[in-house]
């Protein structure tokens, strides 16, 4: 764990850095004023540090947050809500065997300075990154108002300034989201004070008042308290007489019950006390990425009104409780990555007729579903990872029409995929059967009535030719894929950025045209014969080219001295032939492999 002062000498060092990630550290001091110099910086997070001090106005001089971005955000793994967090959602990992890319396919431009000391007023100068998508100052100790200049962040999709102690009314742009906004779709102000809402947008017409927490949800939580372990002091805000001011707590305006209890990355240890039971009015509870230990208690269907149930990345064992299925508001529900086993049947999702976002993956549960069953939701998002299926593609998903995210990766189910789960209807934006085990052969052309813009197949028994979608990325690597590459590869997927086949039975030539937008390109592992083509030279952003263990022959073109960011070349085991001096600009490079070839200097 790092710790001291930011180094000052980051802005003169790096400028060409566009992610800075120093998250969950102990940093202190305060934010040095030659970050500004960073002039391609596109990620800034620095959560979970101890920095103090006021944000300095130089962060508004970040020239390339200065600048709108036009990035395809169909690519993020869910969306920016609370469901999920958007930090974990930015990035698409796809495997290959042997070779792992993790690769930013699209920069969510964002600022990320949650969980620290700082303090001072709302820095005015963050509006004038107009280019800024996400803004996290959560958990600090910020004073004053929210600027009304904020309208002027007209790309941003995630806010929160939540457990501050900003004060004021709330600009009318964040309530009523005008076009200036259009795409806003998280704002989190709650445990501020006060605040004061703009008068014409209550319903009641009112104005607004402070609201105070009801009294017996205060002990409510501080019964919960006890049954955690806090070894780093987070909730040290959970006292005096006003409960909705403490960290993680959102009450009813009208009431001052508690509704939302968010906990999650704080460290915690210990097990989910029975006392939250009590909190009669509680929709969400996220305990998410903690250390919660023993089971999901049955009791947590006494929670009539529970919308969110966050539990994803603790320590949980033991079986997932029956009772949920009575959860009868229940819309989003992430479980995943924990240590729970058991079986999951039908009486789980018994009255979950509101559920759109369910998370189950890295678990061992194991389905017991009649082949016959029709879910009461119709669900927007799934990812069943790593859950033992059984060998039957699940026929009960031919009944979901508004599905965006299917995840059934390393999940058993074997055979050939159904004919009617490429007409199914929706919109699917991540599909990912990765799973060692599915076989036959895909539509070709892949006539879907949706269009994923994140395609895995890969690590199964798949043949024929290879399907392509047109997808933004698609991993088919690791199958009995046959026949040549399309030579009008870059027609038919002209938005492709991820593209690896690698590990298949691929024939002929590369095609000259394969595609500008290109990132990352795996052929590896295939026959592939010919020359590397020339029009390579034109894929400018290709960061990963993988062309080893193929049979091409010829010489490295001289068109490849226009990879300018190339970070990753692989070209051995083939009969490639000539000079290598093409290669002498890549000034990014970190990786190269040109073995078994017959290449000289």
């Amino acid at each position: 764990m790092l710790t001291g002062n930011l180094p000052g000498w980051f802005g003169e060092a790096f400028p060409r850095l566009r992610i800075l990630s120093l998250r969950s550290n102990k940093f202190s001091g305060e934010l040095p004023l030659v970050v500004s110099n960073l002039s391609s910086l596109q990620i800034l997070d620095l959560d979970e540090n101890q920095l103090n001090g006021s944000i300095p106005d130089s962060l508004g001089n970040l020239k390339a947050m200065t600048q709108q971005q036009n990035i395809n955000h169909y690519l993020l793994y869910g969306t920016l809500s609370e469901h999920h967090n958007y930090q974990e959602n930015v990035y698409v990992t796809i495997n290959g065997l042997g070779l792992t890319y993790t690769r930013t396919i699209s920069l969510l431009t964002s600022i990320d300075l949650s969980g620290n000391n700082l303090s001072g007023r709302f820095p005015e100068a963050i509006t004038r990154l107009v280019g800024l998508e996400v803004l996290n100052l959560s958990r600090n100790h910020i004073n004053g108002q929210i600027p009304d200049r904020i309208s002027a962040l007209r790309q941003l999709l995630s806010l929160d300034v939540s457990s501050n102690r900003l004060s004021g009314p709330i600009p009318k742009s964040i309530i009523i989201f005008p076009k200036s906004i259009k795409d806003l779709e998280t704002v989190k102000i709650c445990s501020n004070f006060p605040f004061k809402f703009p008068q014409k947008e209550l319903a009641s017409g009112g104005t607004a008042q402070l609201v105070h927490c009801n009294a017996a949800d205060r002990e409510v939580l501080l019964e919960f308290k006890m049954g955690l372990q806090d070894p780093v002091n987070q909730l040290s805000s959970w006292q005096g007489s006003n409960c909705c001011q403490w960290l993680g707590i959102a009450c009813d305006n009208a009431t001052g019950a508690v509704i939302s209890i968010n906990l999650s990355s704080l460290d915690l240890v210990g097990e989910i006390s029975p006392s939250i039971t009590k909190l009669k009015s509680l929709t969400r509870l996220v305990l998410s990425w903690n250390n919660i230990k023993g089971e999901i208690p049955s009791f947590i269907g006494n929670l009539q009104h529970l919308a969110y149930l966050e539990l994803n990345s603790n320590k949980l064992n033991g079986t997932l409780p029956d009772s949920l299925g009575l959860l009868s508001e229940l819309y989003f529900l992430d479980v995943s990555d924990n240590e729970l086993t058991g079986v999951v049947s039908e009486a789980h999702f018994l009255m979950l007729t509101k559920l759109k976002y369910l998370f189950l993956s890295e678990n061992s549960f194991i389905f017991n579903i009649s082949s016959n069953w029709v879910p009461p939701f119709q669900i927007h998002q799934l990812d069943f990872g790593s859950c033992h299926l059984g060998t039957s593609f699940p026929i009960w998903l031919r009944s979901q029409r508004d599905m965006e995210v299917l995840r059934l990766s390393n999940c058993s189910i074997s055979g050939s995929i159904p004919t009617w789960f490429w007409g199914i209807s929706g919109s699917i934006g991540l599909l990912d059967f990765s799973s060692k085990h599915l076989e036959g052969r895909l539509p070709n052309p892949l006539n879907v009535s949706f269009v994923p813009d994140v395609v895995d197949l890969s690590n199964n028994h798949l043949k024929g030719s290879i399907p392509l979608p047109d997808a933004l990325a698609i991993d088919l690597s690791n199958n009995q894929f046959s026949g040549h590459i399309p030579n009008n590869i870059g027609q038919i997927m002209p938005h492709l950025i991820f593209l690896s086949v690698s590990g298949n039975r691929l024939t002929g030539a590369i095609p000259d045209s394969i595609g500008v937008h290109l990132e990352v390109l795996d052929l590896s592992r295939n026959n592939l014969t010919g020359s590397i083509p020339s029009g390579i030279g034109n894929c400018y952003d290709l960061k990963v080219l993988d062309l080893q263990h193929n049979n091409l022959s010829g010489g490295i073109p001289s068109s490849m001295a226009e990879l300018h960011v190339l970070q990753t070349l692989h070209l051995g085991k083939n009969r490639l032939s000539g000079e290598i001096h093409s290669l002498q600009n890549f000034s990014y490079l970190e990786t190269l492999d040109l073995s078994n070839n017959s290449l000289t200097l």
